[in-house]
């Protein structure tokens, strides 16, 4: 019998309070997962983690090639890939 496949990597897009009256933030993920509604668990898991409400992932994808993503988001995409998650929150103020 083989091993499962290794989890994939995927980038989310979410939205979510990190206060109740405080408005909503963008916040873009990279999480590992067997198939997208995993990454997204996972991306969604990590915020409520944070105390986070209100989380909605709105677009999830995969990532086929984690060479091509750009230089900004290295950092993220290393720390998701040993750690299974990475977050970055826009503060759009």
């Amino acid at each position: 019998m083989s091993p499962p496949p290794a989890p994939a990597l995927f980038v989310v897009t979410l939205t979510g309070r990190e206060a109740p009256a405080a408005p909503k933030l963008t916040v873009l993920a990279f999480a590992k997962g067997a198939d997208e509604a995993a990454a997204c668990a996972r991306a969604a898991g990590a915020l409520d983690a944070l105390a986070w409400s209100e989380i909605e992932a709105l677009r999830c994808g995969e990532v086929v090639r984690p060479e091509a993503v750009p230089e900004d988001f290295a950092a993220a995409v290393a720390t998701a890939s040993e750690h299974g998650c990475a977050l970055i929150i826009y503060d759009e103020a």
